[in-house]
């Protein structure tokens, strides 16, 4: 114990706190359905590479469509 600062102990407590945090958030938001399917920036199953792709295939279509 006398190794470690008492900043690090709180920066272990603080990531922590902060994971068990977002984590029951997210649960709350998602479970309400508080953010739409277009938001894709800090969600477990999409990114900004999903995001691309569905820019890309709307412009595409634009594209074709003349507009």
């Amino acid at each position: 114990m006398q190794n470690y600062r008492p900043i690090a102990l709180l920066s272990v407590f603080s990531k922590l706190l902060e994971k068990l945090v977002y984590n029951r958030l997210m649960v709350f938001i998602e479970g309400n359905e508080i953010l739409t399917d277009e938001l894709h920036g800090f969600r477990t199953t999409k990114s900004t590479e999903t995001e691309l792709q569905i820019f890309i295939q709307c412009t595409q279509e634009a594209i074709e469509k003349k507009k």
